[in-house]
C-alpha cells in the first residue's frame, strides 16, 4: 500500500470528462505540499473510500509508520457509503483551499512535498536528464533494485563522468533520498559505491538518515550508520535522526549506538 504512482490512483482519465470528485484531486496535487500530514492523510482516507470502498487490504507491520497512517486513514471510514466519502472529499479540499472551485483553480508549489504525498498522490517528477538517466532515476523511485543494479554496472558506457549523483530533483530530493523513501536497502548501497553522498541534503536539509528515521525503515538506518551516515547532522528546522524517528524501534537503535543525537 506504500507505492501509488499511477495517475490512475487519483481517478484520472484524460479520455474522460472529469467530474467534481477527480477535479478535487487535481487540485490536491497543487495544494498538497502546503497542507499538514494529518489533513492529507484525512483526504487520502475519503479519497480511498469513495474510490474503491471499504478498505481491502491487510494493515501493514507496525514498523510501516508511512503505511500504517494511510491505511488506518481508510479503515477507519469503514462501511460510509463511496457517495458521502466524494463529497466529504470536496468540502475538505474547499474547505482547506478557499479559492478551490469546481474548475481546478490553484496555484502550483514547488515546495517539496510532505511523505505521505511522495507515496500516495502525486506523481514523482522526472529529472531533466538524459534519457539513460530518466530510467535510472525511474528505478530507483520504482524501488526496482534489480533495474538499478543493471544500469550501475554500465555506467561508465551509459553515463558521462559528469553525471551527478547528488542532484536535487525538482522535488528537492537527491536519489539516495528516494532510495531511503522506498525503504531500499540495496539500492542505497549501490547508490553510495556508485558515488552518491551518504550526507546529501535534500531542499529542507534532511540527509538520507532523516529519512530513514522519519519512515521508520529501521535496516536502512542501520545500513546507512554502517555506511558511515552522521546521525547528529540537523536539517533545517533543528531535527537530528533521532528527532525525526517514526516509532519507538528506532528511537531505541539510535540510543544504543550511543550517539550524540536528540
Amino acid at each position: 500500500m506504500d507505492n501509488f504512482q499511477d495517475f490512475e490512483e487519483l481517478g484520472i482519465n484524460d479520455n474522460e470528462e472529469p467530474s467534481d470528485f477527480q477535479t478535487a484531486a487535481n487540485h490536491v496535487q497543487k495544494l498538497a505540499s502546503k497542507l499538514e500530514n494529518a489533513d492529507l492523510l484525512q483526504l487520502y482516507g475519503f479519497y480511498k473510500q469513495g474510490l474503491e470502498g471499504n478498505c481491502n487490504v491487510p494493515k501493514p507491520s507496525w514498523y510501516d509508520f508511512r503505511a500504517k497512517s494511510k491505511w488506518e486513514a481508510w479503515n477507519a471510514l469503514q462501511d460510509m457509503p463511496q457517495s458521502v466519502a466524494k463529497e466529504k472529499y470536496i468540502e475538505l479540499v474547499s474547505k482547506l483551499d478557499t479559492s478551490f472551485a469546481k474548475d481546478g483553480v490553484g496555484q502550483q508549489s514547488t515546495t517539496k512535498e510532505s511523505w505521505v504525498t511522495v507515496s500516495t498522490l502525486q506523481k514523482p517528477e522526472e529529472s531533466d536528464e538524459d534519457q539513460d538517466a530518466d530510467e535510472l532515476i525511474a528505478s530507483v523511485k520504482a524501488g526496482d533494485h534489480v533495474a538499478v543494479d543493471h544500469f550501475l554496472c554500465d555506467s561508465k558506457e551509459k553515463y558521462s563522468k559528469d553525471f551527478d549523483w547528488n542532484r536535487l530533483d525538482k522535488d528537492g530530493m537527491a536519489l539516495i533520498h528516494w532510495a531511503t523513501d522506498r525503504g531500499c536497502t540495496k539500492i542505497i548501497k549501490s547508490l553510495v559505491e556508485n558515488g552518491a553522498d551518504i550526507q546529501a541534503k535534500d531542499a529542507e536539509g534532511q540527509t538520507a538518515i532523516h529519512y530513514a528515521s522519519s519512515c521508520g525503515h529501521l535496516e536502512c538506518v542501520e545500513l546507512l550508520l554502517e555506511l558511515g551516515a552522521d546521525a547528529t547532522i540537523k536539517d533545517n528546522d533543528g531535527a537530528d535522526a533521532y528527532d525525526a524517528a517514526a516509532d519507538d524501534a528506532v528511537k531505541e537503535f539510535l540510543k544504543k549506538c550511543s550517539l550524540n543525537i536528540g
